[in-house]
């Protein structure tokens, strides 16, 4: 049986997409402004920001599911304080989307690529709430010893020598 929580195993998405985002929509929007990409390349910085949201959704409830568990070893202030920033994390990266979602959408070339710039401001905000939420989720693992909820005792004992059983 797999000890893993799902939560532990789905938050990496959003947050490795957060950290990659912002630099892919300036890349996108200055080959954008040079004329190498048409504005219509602005849509694969949507779809991604989707997954972001998306995953970042899915994490959220998974967390939710498996708080009581969590709880019971590490109490309810440190884990408060990681779900709520997860949950600032997950919606602020659905503002972000609903903007990205118009800019392909505006008439005006300029303020459409002005409006991408001010995204990528505000995926930058999604980030450093991707960071603090992962590191408050860390704290709870490596200072409050959350994965202790899952240690099973019947686990079989593995030698310290590769190879050696």
């Amino acid at each position: 049986m797999d000890t893993v929580p799902l939560h532990a195993q789905l938050v990496h998405l959003p947050l490795a997409l957060s950290l990659i985002m912002p630099a892919l929509a300036a890349g996108i929007l200055l080959a954008w402004r040079r004329e190498h990409l048409p504005r219509q390349s602005w849509l694969i910085v949507v779809a991604l920001q989707a997954v972001l949201f998306g995953s970042a959704m899915v994490a959220e409830r998974t967390g939710h599911q498996e708080e009581d568990v969590i709880e019971r070893v590490v109490g309810e202030d440190p884990l408060e304080a990681h779900e709520e920033l997860g949950e600032t994390f997950a919606w602020v990266s659905g503002v972000v989307l609903l903007v990205s979602l118009t800019v392909p959408a505006m008439g005006n070339a300029a303020a459409a690529q002005a409006l991408a710039a001010v995204t990528i401001g505000a995926m930058t905000v999604v980030l450093i709430l991707g960071y603090r939420a992962g590191d408050a989720g860390e704290r709870l693992v490596y200072q409050h010893g959350a994965a202790n909820a899952y240690v099973t005792t019947d686990a079989p004992a593995c030698s310290a020598e590769p190879g050696v059983d």
